[in-house]
């Protein structure tokens, strides 16, 4: 098989595998440069914060904020209005898959 035709070939998605976009219309995704501007404010102040407990526990990622707002830096606290934003939310787009529901 040519490489442009096989390239082509494995890159098609079965139709049983799209997503169902008129579900998933009103989506919004975690947002990443936040996240990773938050990660590096904190770890400038000396926390370590962990990127998969953040977005895998929603109370880590609300204790995490919350501990940040008492800190001074404007980067940092854009970063955490941004994240309250999305993580305060009470049915983001992504919490089936990265949250864990206790």
């Amino acid at each position: 098989m040519h490489a442009a035709t096989a390239s082509h070939a494995s890159s098609a998605v079965p139709a049983a595998y799209a997503p169902d976009m008129g579900a998933r219309a009103e989506a919004r995704y975690w947002p990443a440069h936040a996240l990773d501007t938050f990660l590096l404010q904190m770890a400038a102040r000396g926390h370590c914060i962990s990127a998969t407990m953040m977005l895998g526990d929603r109370g880590y990622a609300l204790d995490q904020l919350q501990h940040a707002r008492a800190l001074s830096g404007e980067a940092l606290q854009s970063a955490v209005r941004e994240l309250s934003d999305y993580f305060e939310d009470a049915q983001p787009a992504v919490a089936g898959l990265h949250w864990c529901h206790r």
